[in-house]
């Protein structure tokens, strides 16, 4: 939806995929768990990750 409240498309599939996490930090995630699954243990708060090239962090 825009500020008219008109229903808008293109715009809503920017966003969603402006938030998306990439597929090779979701992958990252995925096996910190399972390495600590595999270790006993539960990874109890969010992973924080920094892309070292651009400097862009995700939570």
């Amino acid at each position: 939806m825009n500020g008219e409240k008109y229903p808008d498309p293109t715009a809503d599939i920017a966003v969603r995929n402006a938030d998306r996490i990439p597929d090779n930090i979701a992958e990252v995630i995925r096996l910190m768990k399972s390495v600590a699954s595999l270790a006993g243990l539960d990874v109890t708060n969010r992973i924080h990750l920094r892309d070292r090239a651009t400097g862009k962090e995700w939570k």
